[in-house]
Protein backbone atom coordinates (compact mmCIF):
# COMPACT_ATOMS: atom_id res chain seq x y z
CA UNK A 1 0.00 0.00 0.00
CA UNK A 2 2.62 2.75 1.03
CA UNK A 3 4.22 1.86 -2.59
CA UNK A 4 1.14 2.31 -4.27
CA UNK A 5 0.35 5.78 -2.75
CA UNK A 6 4.15 6.76 -3.77
CA UNK A 7 3.26 5.84 -7.43
CA UNK A 8 0.14 7.39 -7.38
CA UNK A 9 2.11 10.61 -6.00
CA UNK A 10 4.48 10.40 -8.43
CA UNK A 11 2.18 10.19 -11.64
CA UNK A 12 1.77 12.88 -14.01
CA UNK A 13 -1.50 13.77 -15.78
CA UNK A 14 0.01 13.65 -18.65
CA UNK A 15 1.14 10.15 -18.77
CA UNK A 16 -1.96 8.32 -20.43
CA UNK A 17 -2.99 5.27 -22.89
CA UNK A 18 -4.57 5.90 -26.23
CA UNK A 19 -8.29 4.82 -25.35
CA UNK A 20 -7.59 2.34 -28.70
CA UNK A 21 -5.03 0.68 -26.62
CA UNK A 22 -7.02 0.20 -23.56
CA UNK A 23 -9.81 -1.50 -25.69
CA UNK A 24 -7.60 -3.85 -26.88
CA UNK A 25 -6.29 -4.62 -24.12
CA UNK A 26 -9.35 -5.49 -22.45
CA UNK A 27 -9.98 -7.70 -25.46
CA UNK A 28 -6.88 -9.62 -25.32
CA UNK A 29 -7.55 -10.22 -21.12
CA UNK A 30 -11.44 -11.35 -21.71
CA UNK A 31 -9.59 -14.03 -24.48
CA UNK A 32 -7.12 -15.25 -21.69
CA UNK A 33 -9.41 -15.26 -19.09
CA UNK A 34 -11.94 -17.56 -20.76
CA UNK A 35 -9.51 -19.95 -21.99
CA UNK A 36 -10.91 -22.95 -20.20
CA UNK A 37 -8.26 -26.00 -21.57
CA UNK A 38 -4.42 -26.01 -21.49
CA UNK A 39 -3.16 -24.45 -24.91
CA UNK A 40 -0.23 -25.47 -26.42
CA UNK A 41 2.45 -22.64 -28.05
CA UNK A 42 5.55 -23.03 -30.21
CA UNK A 43 8.45 -20.64 -28.91
CA UNK A 44 11.95 -20.93 -30.65
CA UNK A 45 10.99 -24.07 -32.01
CA UNK A 46 9.92 -25.52 -28.59
CA UNK A 47 6.76 -26.53 -27.02
CA UNK A 48 5.04 -25.28 -24.50
CA UNK A 49 1.94 -25.73 -22.47
CA UNK A 50 -0.44 -22.64 -20.93
CA UNK A 51 -2.62 -23.26 -18.70
CA UNK A 52 -6.17 -21.81 -18.35
CA UNK A 53 -5.30 -18.82 -16.25
CA UNK A 54 -1.59 -18.45 -17.17
CA UNK A 55 -0.77 -15.45 -19.71
CA UNK A 56 -0.50 -16.64 -22.80
CA UNK A 57 2.35 -16.10 -25.43
CA UNK A 58 -0.33 -17.12 -27.77
CA UNK A 59 -2.62 -14.20 -26.94
CA UNK A 60 0.21 -11.51 -26.36
CA UNK A 61 2.69 -11.66 -29.23
CA UNK A 62 5.35 -9.82 -27.75
CA UNK A 63 6.16 -12.83 -25.77
CA UNK A 64 7.56 -14.35 -29.62
CA UNK A 65 9.82 -11.47 -29.45
CA UNK A 66 11.41 -11.31 -26.19
CA UNK A 67 11.95 -15.18 -26.62
CA UNK A 68 13.86 -14.63 -29.49
CA UNK A 69 15.96 -11.85 -28.31
CA UNK A 70 16.08 -12.00 -24.79
CA UNK A 71 19.44 -14.26 -24.49
CA UNK A 72 21.81 -11.65 -26.46
CA UNK A 73 21.37 -10.03 -23.50
CA UNK A 74 21.94 -11.90 -20.81
CA UNK A 75 25.43 -12.65 -19.49
CA UNK A 76 27.07 -16.16 -19.71
CA UNK A 77 27.46 -16.75 -15.75
CA UNK A 78 26.80 -15.51 -12.83
CA UNK A 79 22.61 -15.17 -11.21
CA UNK A 80 20.09 -14.40 -13.12
CA UNK A 81 16.00 -13.96 -11.92
CA UNK A 82 12.89 -13.87 -14.10
CA UNK A 83 9.87 -12.42 -12.12
CA UNK A 84 6.57 -13.39 -13.63
CA UNK A 85 7.64 -16.37 -15.09
CA UNK A 86 3.68 -17.50 -16.60
CA UNK A 87 4.26 -20.73 -17.96
CA UNK A 88 7.79 -20.56 -18.06
CA UNK A 89 8.91 -20.17 -21.13
CA UNK A 90 11.55 -17.95 -20.73
CA UNK A 91 12.68 -19.83 -18.04
CA UNK A 92 12.85 -22.94 -20.03
CA UNK A 93 15.01 -21.18 -23.04
CA UNK A 94 17.37 -18.77 -20.69
CA UNK A 95 18.55 -22.58 -18.98
CA UNK A 96 19.13 -23.95 -22.86
CA UNK A 97 20.93 -21.19 -24.20
CA UNK A 98 23.00 -19.79 -20.80
CA UNK A 99 24.19 -23.73 -19.75
CA UNK A 100 26.38 -21.69 -16.85
CA UNK A 101 23.60 -19.33 -15.37
CA UNK A 102 22.01 -19.97 -12.21
CA UNK A 103 18.22 -19.66 -12.64
CA UNK A 104 15.79 -18.38 -10.34
CA UNK A 105 11.83 -18.16 -11.31
CA UNK A 106 9.31 -16.12 -9.72
CA UNK A 107 5.58 -15.31 -9.53
CA UNK A 108 2.68 -14.06 -7.61
CA UNK A 109 0.32 -16.66 -9.34
CA UNK A 110 -0.03 -20.26 -8.26
CA UNK A 111 -1.23 -21.43 -10.94
CA UNK A 112 1.71 -20.12 -13.08
CA UNK A 113 4.11 -21.22 -10.31
CA UNK A 114 2.50 -24.95 -11.17
CA UNK A 115 3.07 -24.10 -15.23
CA UNK A 116 6.43 -22.75 -15.45
CA UNK A 117 7.25 -26.16 -13.08
CA UNK A 118 5.63 -28.26 -16.52
CA UNK A 119 7.28 -26.65 -18.60
CA UNK A 120 10.69 -27.44 -16.77
CA UNK A 121 10.11 -30.79 -16.50
CA UNK A 122 8.42 -31.52 -20.12
CA UNK A 123 12.22 -29.83 -20.96
CA UNK A 124 14.16 -32.05 -18.17
CA UNK A 125 15.57 -28.14 -16.70
CA UNK A 126 13.77 -28.67 -13.14
CA UNK A 127 17.59 -29.08 -11.66
CA UNK A 128 18.80 -25.92 -13.60
CA UNK A 129 15.75 -23.18 -11.85
CA UNK A 130 14.27 -22.46 -8.64
CA UNK A 131 10.83 -21.73 -8.72
CA UNK A 132 9.79 -19.30 -5.92
CA UNK A 133 6.00 -17.60 -4.85
CA UNK A 134 6.54 -14.02 -4.82
CA UNK A 135 5.26 -10.93 -5.18
CA UNK A 136 8.34 -8.95 -7.42
CA UNK A 137 11.18 -9.98 -5.26
CA UNK A 138 9.52 -9.56 -1.91
CA UNK A 139 10.62 -12.99 -1.54
CA UNK A 140 14.22 -12.37 -1.53
CA UNK A 141 14.07 -9.32 0.22
CA UNK A 142 12.14 -11.49 3.14
CA UNK A 143 14.83 -14.01 2.94
CA UNK A 144 17.50 -14.09 5.71
CA UNK A 145 20.43 -14.40 3.91
CA UNK A 146 19.99 -12.33 0.38
CA UNK A 147 20.45 -13.89 -2.77
CA UNK A 148 22.49 -11.09 -5.47
CA UNK A 149 21.19 -11.32 -8.77
CA UNK A 150 23.64 -10.59 -12.04
CA UNK A 151 20.59 -9.56 -14.06
CA UNK A 152 16.76 -9.46 -13.58
CA UNK A 153 14.72 -9.72 -16.22
CA UNK A 154 10.57 -9.24 -15.97
CA UNK A 155 8.03 -8.91 -18.86
CA UNK A 156 6.65 -6.20 -17.11
CA UNK A 157 2.44 -5.19 -16.76
CA UNK A 158 3.25 -2.25 -19.08
CA UNK A 159 -0.59 -0.57 -19.17
CA UNK A 160 -1.65 1.60 -16.35
CA UNK A 161 -4.74 1.40 -14.80
CA UNK A 162 -6.88 3.59 -12.63
CA UNK A 163 -7.90 0.76 -10.50
CA UNK A 164 -6.03 -0.67 -7.70
CA UNK A 165 -4.04 -3.74 -7.61
CA UNK A 166 -6.51 -5.11 -5.48
CA UNK A 167 -9.27 -4.89 -7.67
CA UNK A 168 -7.39 -6.32 -10.46
CA UNK A 169 -7.80 -10.05 -11.57
CA UNK A 170 -4.26 -12.55 -11.48
CA UNK A 171 -4.63 -12.20 -15.22
CA UNK A 172 -4.79 -8.44 -15.16
CA UNK A 173 -1.95 -8.04 -12.88
CA UNK A 174 0.44 -9.81 -15.86
CA UNK A 175 -1.24 -6.77 -18.52
CA UNK A 176 -1.70 -3.66 -15.83
CA UNK A 177 0.25 -2.05 -13.23
CA UNK A 178 -1.76 1.01 -11.43
CA UNK A 179 0.52 4.05 -11.53
CA UNK A 180 3.57 1.64 -12.30
CA UNK A 181 3.72 0.94 -8.43
CA UNK A 182 5.37 -2.28 -9.15
CA UNK A 183 7.95 -0.68 -11.39
CA UNK A 184 8.75 1.11 -8.27
CA UNK A 185 9.15 -1.71 -6.08
CA UNK A 186 11.19 -3.54 -8.75
CA UNK A 187 13.36 -0.44 -8.76
CA UNK A 188 13.70 0.24 -4.79
CA UNK A 189 13.97 -3.70 -4.59
CA UNK A 190 16.96 -4.05 -7.22
CA UNK A 191 18.91 -1.60 -5.67
CA UNK A 192 19.26 -3.93 -2.67
CA UNK A 193 19.10 -6.86 -5.26
CA UNK A 194 21.10 -6.99 -7.94
CA UNK A 195 25.24 -7.34 -7.63
CA UNK A 196 26.96 -3.99 -8.50
CA UNK A 197 27.56 -3.72 -11.82
CA UNK A 198 24.43 -5.96 -12.44
CA UNK A 199 21.47 -4.98 -14.38
CA UNK A 200 17.75 -4.93 -15.05
CA UNK A 201 15.76 -6.06 -18.16
CA UNK A 202 12.52 -5.00 -18.62
CA UNK A 203 9.86 -6.07 -21.47
CA UNK A 204 8.14 -3.06 -22.13
CA UNK A 205 5.67 -2.09 -25.13
CA UNK A 206 6.62 1.05 -26.67
CA UNK A 207 3.43 2.19 -27.89
CA UNK A 208 1.02 0.50 -25.36
CA UNK A 209 3.12 1.39 -22.46
CA UNK A 210 4.55 4.76 -21.19
CA UNK A 211 8.25 5.12 -21.72
CA UNK A 212 8.47 8.31 -20.42
CA UNK A 213 7.24 6.77 -16.98
CA UNK A 214 9.53 3.91 -16.74
CA UNK A 215 12.53 5.79 -17.86
CA UNK A 216 11.52 8.87 -14.90
CA UNK A 217 10.65 6.34 -12.20
CA UNK A 218 13.88 4.06 -13.02
CA UNK A 219 16.10 7.45 -12.50
CA UNK A 220 14.43 8.49 -9.04
CA UNK A 221 15.79 4.92 -7.58
CA UNK A 222 19.28 5.56 -9.74
CA UNK A 223 18.45 3.47 -12.57
CA UNK A 224 19.58 4.64 -16.17
CA UNK A 225 16.97 3.10 -19.10
CA UNK A 226 18.08 2.35 -22.56
CA UNK A 227 16.04 0.97 -25.37
CA UNK A 228 18.47 -2.11 -26.59
CA UNK A 229 15.83 -3.94 -29.37
CA UNK A 230 12.13 -3.50 -30.30
CA UNK A 231 9.87 -5.72 -32.17
CA UNK A 232 8.63 -3.52 -34.96
CA UNK A 233 10.76 -5.01 -37.24
CA UNK A 234 11.00 -8.56 -35.72
CA UNK A 235 10.84 -11.24 -38.84
CA UNK A 236 8.02 -13.15 -36.51
CA UNK A 237 5.17 -10.98 -35.86
CA UNK A 238 5.73 -7.34 -36.11
CA UNK A 239 5.21 -6.23 -32.93
CA UNK A 240 5.85 -2.70 -30.41
CA UNK A 241 7.37 -4.59 -27.38
CA UNK A 242 10.85 -3.61 -26.93
CA UNK A 243 14.14 -4.55 -24.44
CA UNK A 244 15.11 -2.09 -22.16
CA UNK A 245 18.23 -2.10 -20.09
CA UNK A 246 18.99 -0.81 -16.51
CA UNK A 247 21.51 0.29 -15.11
CA UNK A 248 22.27 1.93 -11.84
CA UNK A 249 24.15 5.38 -13.12
CA UNK A 250 27.35 4.93 -11.11
CA UNK A 251 27.62 1.63 -12.88
CA UNK A 252 27.31 3.50 -16.36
Amino acid sequence: AKMESRAKEFWKPEWKIKDEFTQRTNEKIDQNETMNSTDTVILEGREFAVHPGVFSPSIFIGSKFLCNKLCEFLPDSGTFLEIGSGCGCVAVLVAQNRPRLRIFAVDISQSALENTLENLKRHRLTDRVKVTQSDVMDAFVDAGEVEKFDCVFWNYPFHHTDKSIGQLTMTERAIRDPNYACLHKLFDQASQLVSPGGKVLIGFSIKMGIVEALVAIARHYGWQTQEKANGLDFEGEKTSMAIFECVRFNDA
